[in-house]
Order: structure tokens, then sequence, then C-alpha cells
């Protein structure tokens, strides 16, 4: 063979060779693009079904906040409750004082009158028995308890206001107590709407 015969089969070895390099090169992209592609749609697949399994989770969180909210507001707010009288207790039998003897006939040291006049004073000021009894004078030669003093009008003024402003102070806390609850019940429901609406966006996302 001459020396052009070898030239030419060389550059059509060469043309063969390059021709065949950018079959495979093409062919190369063209699977690498499928497994891209492949490899997008699967990651594309994951994030849509880890956004489907949140947004189930926040569903389900919402339904049972919403289901709280409702029975809450179901019901009844407390009423506020009205002060009422402080209870007294039934009134004690009052002892049977001894009937009065003729004047001139009580004698000195009469114990009997003593002790029936102590338990009528006790009757009225139990909590001051033991100072009742300390506290004597004579009358007709008989140790008798003084009669304790009845309350002066300023002292029972003075009561009359402490109740008062206990009955307005319970009055107060139980307002209060209503308000902090509904301000509560008004928090929640927002925290509702602000969970439906970042659903909301989030499915727009997932959808654009």
């Amino acid at each position: 063979m001459n020396t052009s015969n070898i030239l030419r089969e060389s550059d059509e070895t060469k043309a063969f060779n390059a021709m065949i390099d950018h079959l495979c090169n093409e062919q190369m992209e063209k699977i690498e693009s499928m497994k891209l592609q492949q490899l997008e749609a699967m990651a594309r697949r994951l994030a849509y079904d880890d956004a489907k399994e949140l947004c189930q989770e926040e569903r389900e969180e919402e339904q049972s906040k919403l289901e709280q909210l409702r029975q809450e507001q179901s019901a009844p707010l407390q009423e506020p409750q009205e002060a009422t009288e402080p209870t007294l207790a039934p009134p004690k039998e009052i002892p049977q004082l001894s009937p009065p003897l003729p004047k001139g006939s009580i004698k000195k040291g009469n114990a009997e009158a003593r002790k029936n006049f102590l338990n009528a004073m006790a009757f009225f000021e139990p909590a001051k028995k033991e100072e009742m009894e300390k506290k004597t004078v004579t009358w007709g030669g008989i140790e008798i308890v003084e009669a304790l003093p009845l309350p002066s009008v300023e002292e029972e003024q003075v009561a009359a206001a402490e109740v008062k402003e206990a009955k307005r102070r319970e009055k107060t806390e139980v307002v209060l107590h209503q308000t902090d609850e509904m301000k509560r019940r008004a928090a929640m429901a927002k925290e509702l709407a602000d969970m439906k609406a970042r659903r909301f966006r989030k499915i727009g996302k997932m959808s654009a």
C-alpha cells in the first residue's frame, strides 16, 4: 500500500472513532439526565410524602384543639355568686334562772344564784367565759359577774363596713376570673386560625 492510502485509512479510522465517542457521550448524557430526573422525581415524592404527613399531624392537632375549644365554649361561664349572709348558728336555749327571791331573803355566798348568772352571761359571750368568771362584783352580798357593755355605734359601723368590703372583693375576684378565661379562649382561637393559614400556604407551595 502506498502512503496516501495509509493516511486516508488513518483519517477514516479517526473519524469513525470520533463519531463513536460522540455517540457514546450522547448516550451517557441521556443516561445521566434520566438518572437525574429519576432522582429529582424521587426527591419530590419524598418531599411530598413528608409534607403530607406533616399536614396530617397538624390537622389532627388542630382538630384536637378545636374540639377542646368547642367543649369549653359550650360550657356556660360561671355566674358571679352573690355573697350570702353568714349563716348564724341556731340560738341556744337560755338557761332558766332561778325565780327571784323575795327582797331581803338573798343570803351571802348564795352559790345557786351566782351559777345561774354565770351561765346566762356565758351564753351571750362564750369566748370570754373565763374573763367573766374572774371579773366579779358584789351585789346584795353575792359575788356576780359584771355585765359586759354592748358594742358602740362606731364599732357596729366598722363591722358593717368590713362585711361590705368583703362582699365587694369577692365579686371582683369572680369577674377577674371570667375575664382571664375569655382571654385564654380568644388566644386559643387565634392560634387555630394561624395554624390553618400556615397549612394552606404549604399546600399552595406544593401545588405551584
